[in-house]
């Protein structure tokens, strides 16, 4: 941090990640510290903040070609809010710029308050539960993602970067693939399609065994079954059908009760 007269750093210093606040020539915000300690196992303990200039700096860092290119557009009439679309010349493809580029003077808006606001103006396809702009806080995994000839989108205030064209392996591949051996990364890649088909196929193949074809079942794991849903009043099409629900369910609110009850004790009353 350069600095010519520092005032005052506050810092809070966990296991789960850490933040500091500077106030430094009269210009106060957040420094760019870890945000998750277990996610940064190899790579840069940084991520992206709310001020777009630090974010801009951040990619920077890691991309010194002059190929690097960054166009600054302004959304809203009234919060003129600053966005940078970041590509790598020669790699992206000048007619996702293009597109991404229009799109974002189409927009006619009174100011960008949150993701949404962005969202809902860059995306085509809106009946879909899938989402289309890919999204991340980690500056590594943003330029990673120009290298691979995305375009990037920055905006002042949203303290993350998104990377477009959003494509289905992205949702496959994590940061840390890039830290290991091609062996490594690869036997990972390959066991999360395999979790994926499974999950996707093994639902469809029990009730169907189990309802249509139950002669094509073993004789001991058929009576097991059996036995298993005489106590059990609903059908095997329900089962399978809350089964995801409730498991995932009951994680998040114990989650969120933990959350709270955490604010209650540090902030009482």
């Amino acid at each position: 941090l350069h600095c010519a007269h520092l005032y005052s750093v506050f810092g809070d210093y966990s296991s789960t990640g850490s933040f500091g606040y500077v106030v430094c020539n009269g210009i106060e915000g957040w420094l760019s510290f870890q945000v998750d300690t277990l996610d940064f196992d190899h790579g840069y303990p940084d991520s992206f903040v709310e001020s777009i200039l630090t974010n801009t700096s951040l990619v920077r860092r890691r991309l010194r070609a002059p190929e690097l290119k960054v166009r600054q557009h302004v959304i809203g009439r009234q919060s003129l809010t600053p966005a940078m679309v970041v590509y790598l010349d020669g790699i992206a493809d000048p007619d996702t710029v293009k597109r991404v580029e229009e799109k974002l003077d189409a927009i006619d808006i009174d100011g960008v308050e949150s993701a949404g606001n962005l969202e809902e103006y860059l995306t085509d396809a809106s009946r879909t539960p899938f989402p289309l702009m890919p999204f991340t806080q980690r500056p590594d995994r943003f330029c990673a993602g120009l290298l691979e000839g995305r375009v990037g989108l920055l905006c002042d205030g949203l303290p993350f970067g998104y990377l477009l064209p959003g494509t289905m392996d992205q949702f496959f591949r994590t940061s840390q693939d890039r830290a290991f051996n091609w062996m490594t990364a690869s036997m990972l890649l390959l066991l999360r399609y395999f979790c994926m088909a499974a999950t996707l196929l093994i639902p469809g193949l029990y009730i169907a065994l189990v309802t249509f074809h139950p002669e094509a079942i073993p004789v001991k794991l058929a009576l097991s079954i059996v036995a298993a849903k005489q106590e059990v009043p609903f059908s095997t099409v329900f089962e399978v059908l809350i089964m995801p629900g409730s498991l995932r369910g009951a994680p998040g609110g114990g989650a969120e009760a933990a959350l709270s009850y955490r604010s209650y004790c540090v902030h009482p009353g």
